[in-house]
C-alpha cells in the first residue's frame, strides 16, 4: 500500500462535500420557512431520572434555546419548519447532539434524550439523540462495535474469545501448543491492539498481549471495540489496531438481580450472581461467579509418548516410547468477583471505588497444553545420544501396536490472577466536568511444574524410572495509573484536555526460579492529549486529537561474563512522539452518516523484547527440541498512519448497513525473526538444547488494508437477522536478504505475503472473515437464534476454509425465569482429534536465501460441540 498523503484525503473530502451539497435536505426549509411548529420533550440520565437544567438548542433557519424544568422537559415553540440541529448540554454529562431533526408545520414533534454521565469507563464520546422504535446508527468518528450482555449470555461459554472473533475486523490468536489466546483489531497483531477494563489499560507483560481465556464473560455488561484513527480515546495514539474496552456491569437506580447457573454435556458447571441497586445516595453493583469448562478430554484415558521424531507425528513412520498412560484432563475453572460503590455528594458531584478481581487456571494443565501425534508405533526403546530410553513397563502390552499418541507435560498447575482496584472522583466547576481516575493492579501467571517429577520421562533398558525434570514459571505484572480529564463545552462544541500517566511493571522467570528471563522492567507513559467536537455547519462535525507522549523503558541488558555466565546492567530509554488526529463526520440526514478519518499513532516495545539475556524455552510443534529467544534493547517503536471512510445507513424498514475502509501503513515493524539452528547437545537429555533462534528487530514495513460491513435488522419481536464480513489483506515487504542465510531453512515473514505466524504471539489474519446471526422472537418472548461463523483462507486455526454454526432458545418460564439450550459447533465440524496436530495444518509461506516456500504447521481445532443447559433468574433486568 502506498504511503497515506493529505492530498488524497482533500480530495475525498471536496468530493464527499460536493455530493452531500446536491442532496435535498434543504427543500423542506424552502418551502415551509413561513409555517411552524413545536419541539417538546424530555432529558433524563442513563437510569431514567429526569436530568433539570440541561440546555436544549436548536440550530436551523433560527437559533433558540431552553432549559429543562425540575421534571427534565423542555418546550420550543414557533419553530419553522425545516431540519435543525439539536444539542443538549449539562455539566457531568457527555454533550448529545443529533442532526437533521425535521420540525414539520402545524406538528408538535416529541424527543427523549438520554444523558449519558461523563466517565472515563465508558470509551463512548458521543451520547445518543434517541428516537423511540429506532435503530442507532454510528455518528461517531471511529468503527465502533457495542457486543452487549445478551450476546455474551446467549453463547454462555464462559470466555470471551468465540464473541470477540464476531467483531468485524478482530480476531483472536491462537497458540499452536497452548491454550494461549489475544485480541487483536483492525488487521494489526495482538500486541498493537489495547485492551482495557473499564477505561484501564491491561498489561501487554513481556509479550505485549493480555491472555483473554481466563477473563469470565458473566462478569461483563459488555465489550466495545473502536479501530480506526477516529478513536480519539485517551489511548488511541499507543493502539495501532484499535481499543477493545471490557465493561463491567454498571449502576443503577433501581435494584436488580441476577442469578444463572448452567451445566454442559461434558460435565462443567457454571454459575453467576448480579445485583445492583441504591441506598439514598449509595449506588452498589455486586457480583460473583465460578465458570468451569471441562472440555473434551474431561477423565479421558489415553498414553502419552515420546517420540523418536517430531517431525514424523502424524504420518506413517511416527513412532516412540510409552511415558505413561492415564487421565488426559485439563480442565479451565475461572473465578470472578466485581465490588463497586458510589456515593454521590451532589447532582454534580460523586465518588466511585470498585475492585474486579479474576482467578483461573488449569489444574492439572493436562492436554489443555498438548498436541496430538497420530497414531504412533510404541517401541521397545529407542536410542536418544548415547543412551537407551524405553517405554513405561507397565504398558508392556502395547509394545508393537499403534496408540493414539498424545504429547503434553503432565503434573502442572497453571494459575492467572488479575486483581483490579480502581476509583473515579466526579465533579463539575461551571458548565466543566473534571474526572479523576486512579487504578492500581496487578497479573499474575504462574506455571507450578514440582508435580511433573511425579512422571516419567522414559525408563533406562533395566526398567529404572527417569523422571520427567520440573518446569515452572512465572510472570508478574504491577499496573498502575490515573487519568484526568477536563471537559468544557461551549455552544455546540466540546473540547476535552486529559492527561494519562500509566506503568506496567514486569517480572518473569522460565524454566525455574533461577532462570530470569526478563529481570523487573518498568514501562511509563506519560500522555498529554487535547480533543474536541466541532459542530462547524449543521450537518458537518470535526474531531481533532493531539497526543504528546513520553515512553520510559527502565530495564536490564547483558552485561560481562562473569563466571561462565552473563550478568544484568541497569538500562533505560526514553522517547516521545506527537500525534495528530482528525476526522469529520457528515450526517445530511438523520438516517444517514459518513466519517472520514486520518491519524498517527505507535506501538513500543514489550518487556521480553528489550530487558534481560537470552533463554531457551522447551521444544514446541515448530521448534522440537526449544528455542533460544535472543533480546534487543535497542529495538525502536512501531509508527502507523492510518486513514478511515465509513458510512452509517438506515432504511424505512429499520434495518442498519453500516461499512468502513481502513488502511494503514506501519514501519519498523516488529518482526521476530526465526532462524532454524542446531544447538549444542545437552549432556543430561542427549539432544539439542535448541532447534531455532529467535531475534526481535525492526526490519519491515507492514500494508494493510480492511474492508469490513454489516447489515442488520433486530426488532423487539418478530424475525431479524445481521450478517458481517471482513475483507482484509496485511503484507509485510522490506525485510532485507540478510535474514535469509539458508538455501533450505524457510523462515517468517516472507516478503510479500499475507501475515501469518507458525507460532509465537502473532496472529494470521484471513482474506475473509463473515458472521451470520438470525433470530426470531415469539409473543411470549421465547427467542430463537442461529449463527454461523466462517474463517476464510489464512486462518488463526491453520484450516482450510470453514463455517461453524451454533443455535439458541430461550423460553421465558415465569416472569422472572428464563430457561436456555444452547449449542456452540451444533454439526461438530472442524474439531478433528480435538487438540492441534503435528504438521497437518494448512502450509504457510516462508522465505529462504533461494526464494518462497511451505511451512508445515500444526491443526489447531475448534472447539468440540458443547450442549449448555442454563437457567437464568432475574429481577429488573
Amino acid at each position: 500500500m502506498n504511503a497515506i498523503r493529505l492530498p488524497h484525503f482533500l480530495i475525498a473530502l471536496l468530493f464527499c462535500s460536493a455530493i452531500f451539497s446536491a442532496l435535498p435536505f434543504s427543500a423542506v426549509a424552502a418551502s415551509s420557512a413561513r409555517e411552524s411548529g413545536s419541539l417538546v420533550g424530555s432529558v433524563s440520565d442513563a437510569a431514567g431520572h429526569p436530568v433539570a437544567g440541561a440546555v436544549v438548542s436548536v440550530s436551523g433557519p433560527v437559533r433558540e434555546s431552553t432549559a429543562t424544568d425540575a421534571a427534565g422537559h423542555f418546550a420550543l415553540h414557533d419553530l419553522p419548519a425545516a431540519y435543525y440541529a439539536v444539542s443538549v448540554i449539562k455539566a457531568g454529562f457527555l454533550p448529545a447532539r443529533s442532526t437533521n431533526v425535521a420540525i414539520f408545520a402545524g406538528e408538535s414533534l416529541p424527543l427523549k434524550v438520554r444523558l449519558v454521565a461523563l466517565s472515563a469507563s465508558s470509551l463512548q464520546v458521543i451520547a445518543r439523540v434517541v428516537a423511540s422504535g429506532k435503530s442507532s446508527i454510528n455518528t461517531g468518528t471511529a468503527q465502533t462495535t457495542f457486543v452487549p450482555r445478551s450476546s455474551l449470555l446467549d453463547l454462555a461459554n464462559p470466555q470471551i474469545n468465540d464473541v470477540v472473533a464476531r467483531i468485524p475486523g478482530a480476531g483472536i490468536e491462537r497458540g499452536s501448543s497452548s491454550p494461549n489466546t489475544s485480541i487483536s483489531l483492525g488487521g494489526a497483531q495482538p500486541y498493537e491492539t489495547q485492551v482495557l477494563l473499564d477505561g484501564h489499560p491491561l498489561s501487554g507483560g513481556r509479550y505485549g498481549v493480555w491472555f483473554s481465556q481466563f477473563f469470565s464473560s458473566f462478569m461483563l455488561q459488555g465489550i466495545q471495540a473502536d479501530t480506526g484513527p477516529g478513536n480519539t480515546t485517551p489511548f488511541a495514539a499507543s493502539a495501532i489496531g484499535g481499543t477493545a474496552n471490557l465493561l463491567t456491569p454498571t449502576f443503577t437506580s433501581k435494584p436488580t438481580f441476577e442469578f444463572i447457573d448452567g451445566v454442559d454435556n461434558y460435565a462443567s458447571q457454571y454459575s453467576n450472581a448480579l445485583m445492583t441497586g441504591s441506598i439514598g445516595r449509595l449506588s452498589y453493583v455486586l457480583d460473583a461467579g465460578y465458570q468451569g469448562l471441562n472440555g473434551q478430554f474431561f477423565q479421558h484415558y489415553g498414553c502419552v509418548i515420546k517420540p523418536q521424531s517430531y517431525p514424523a507425528l502424524n504420518t506413517t513412520a511416527a513412532a516412540g516410547i510409552i511415558q505413561f498412560c492415564g487421565d488426559l484432563s485439563g480442565p479451565l475453572a475461572t473465578k470472578g468477583e466485581i465490588v463497586k460503590f458510589k456515593y454521590d455528594f451532589s447532582k454534580s458531584t460523586s465518588l466511585e471505588t470498585g475492585f474486579v478481581g479474576s482467578q483461573a487456571g488449569y489444574n492439572p494443565q493436562g492436554t489443555a497444553y498438548g498436541q496430538y501425534g497420530g497414531m504412533v508405533t510404541v517401541l521397545p526403546c529407542m536410542t536418544v545420544g548415547t543412551s537407551q530410553q524405553c517405554s513405561n513397563p507397565n504398558d508392556a502390552s502395547l509394545i508393537g501396536t499403534q496408540v493414539p499418541g498424545y504429547v503434553f507435560y503432565p503434573g502442572s498447575l497453571v494459575n492467572n490472577n488479575q486483581p483490579i482496584f480502581d476509583a473515579q472522583l466526579r465533579t463539575t466547576l461551571g458548565n466543566n466536568t473534571v474526572l479523576v481516575r486512579p487504578y492500581l493492579g496487578s497479573i499474575s501467571r504462574s506455571i507450578n511444574g514440582s508435580g511433573e517429577s511425579n512422571y516419567p520421562d522414559h525408563y533406562t533398558a533395566g526398567g529404572v524410572a527417569v523422571m520427567q525434570s520440573p518446569f515452572s514459571l512465572l510472570e508478574s505484572d504491577k499496573l498502575r495509573g490515573t487519568t484526568v480529564s477536563f471537559v468544557h463545552p461551549f455552544g455546540n462544541n466540546v473540547v476535552t484536555a486529559n492527561y494519562d500517566y500509566h506503568s506496567d511493571e514486569t517480572f518473569a522467570y522460565y524454566g525455574s526460579p533461577s532462570s530470569v528471563n526478563t529481570p523487573d522492567t518498568i514501562s511509563r507513559f506519560n500522555t498529554l492529549s487535547l480533543s474536541g467536537d466541532f459542530a462547524a455547519t449543521r450537518t458537518l462535525t470535526i474531531r481533532a486529537a493531539l497526543y504528546d507522549t513520553n515512553w520510559q523503558l527502565q530495564g536490564q541488558q547483558s552485561g560481562p561474563i562473569v563466571a561462565g555466565k552473563p550478568t544484568l546492567v541497569p538500562s533505560s530509554r526514553s522517547l516521545s512522539r506527537f500525534d495528530p488526529h482528525l476526522a469529520f463526520v457528515l450526517q445530511p440526514r438523520g438516517d444517514l452518516s459518513y466519517r472520514l478519518a486520518v491519524g498517527t499513532s505507535a506501538t513500543y516495545p514489550f518487556a521480553s523484547q528489550v530487558s534481560g539475556i537470552p533463554y531457551i524455552t522447551p521444544g514446541s510443534a515448530t521448534a522440537p527440541y526449544g528455542t533460544l529467544n535472543n533480546k534487543n534493547p535497542l529495538l525502536d517503536p512501531e509508527t502507523a498512519t492510518s486513514i478511515d471512510f465509513g458510512m452509517d445507513k438506515r432504511f424505512r424498514d429499520d434495518a442498519v448497513l453500516s461499512f468502513d475502509l481502513l488502511g494503514t501503513k506501519v514501519r519498523n515493524v516488529f518482526e521476530t525473526i526465526v532462524t532454524p539452528t542446531v544447538g549444542p547437545i545437552d549432556p543430561v537429555k542427549g539432544t539439542p538444547e535448541y532447534s531455532a533462534i529467535l531475534q526481535p528487530a525492526n526490519v519491515a514495513s507492514l500494508a494493510a488494508r480492511m474492508l469490513t460491513a454489516t447489515y442488520r435488522r433486530t426488532p423487539t419481536f418478530g424475525f431479524g437477522y445481521s450478517l458481517s464480513g471482513t475483507l482484509s489483506s496485511s503484507i509485510v515487504n522490506g525485510v532485507p536478504a540478510s535474514f535469509y542465510t539458508s538455501p533450505s531453512a524457510l523462515v517468517q515473514p516472507a516478503n510479500g505475503q499475507q501475515q501469518c505466524s507458525n507460532g509465537g504471539s502473532e496472529i494470521c489474519l484471513p482474506y475473509l472473515k463473515g458472521f451470520l446471526h438470525v433470530q426470531y422472537v415469539a409473543p411470549d418472548r421465547t427467542y430463537y437464534a442461529l449463527d454461523g461463523d466462517f474463517e476464510g483462507k489464512n486462518n488463526t486455526y491453520n484450516q482450510p476454509p470453514f463455517t461453524i454454526f451454533s443455535a439458541t432458545v430461550r423460553r421465558p418460564v415465569t416472569k422472572t425465569l428464563d430457561v436456555q439450550l444452547s449449542v456452540q459447533n451444533v454439526f461438530n465440524t472442524n474439531v478433528f482429534f480435538g487438540l492441534p496436530e503435528y504438521n497437518l495444518g494448512v502450509p504457510q509461506v516462508g522465505e529462504s536465501s533461494t526464494g518462497l516456500g511451505s511451512i508445515l504447521t500444526p491443526l489447531i481445532p475448534a472447539s468440540a460441540r458443547t450442549f449448555r443447559l442454563q437457567f437464568r433468574w432475574h429481577i429488573g433486568r
